[in-house]
């Protein structure tokens, strides 16, 4: 299931989106987009997951066309357990499949380490399965 057809449960306010996003030259459809705007917008979303997937496999990025200078963290956490963080720049990309069967609560968080508003956080082409 992509994750932009499961519902949010929580979070989300200001700049999140679902939808279309080019990361590190390439365009994933199936995107959750976030602000790196954390002073003044909502940096996390959680979903009911309901022990209902194995993985959760996604790629991580900054959205093309973001200053060089931007640094955003991202972190993934199952029922309030760290799963994963990754601190990246503009133009890097790193993939995540963690493992999520046990768990309720799936939880994506961005923060604003040296990013302009202007940034978004790409949570590409996530899905669970």
């Amino acid at each position: 299931m992509w994750l932009i057809d499961l519902p949010k449960v929580e979070g989300g306010y200001g700049d999140w989106r679902r939808g279309e996003a080019a990361v590190g030259g390439q365009v994933f459809k199936h995107s959750y987009i976030g602000t790196t705007c954390s002073k003044s917008d909502d940096g996390h979303e959680v979903f009911a997951i309901d022990q209902r997937f194995q993985r959760f496999h996604v790629t991580l990025g900054i959205a093309d066309g973001a200053p060089a200078e931007t640094v955003t963290r991202f972190a993934v956490r199952i029922d309030g357990r760290a799963l994963a963080t990754r601190d990246l720049r503009a133009g890097q990309v790193d993939v995540l499949d963690l493992p999520v069967a046990q768990g309720k609560q799936l939880l994506l968080q961005v923060d604003n380490i040296d990013s302009p508003c202007s940034a978004t956080a790409v949570w590409a082409d996530a899905v669970l399965r």
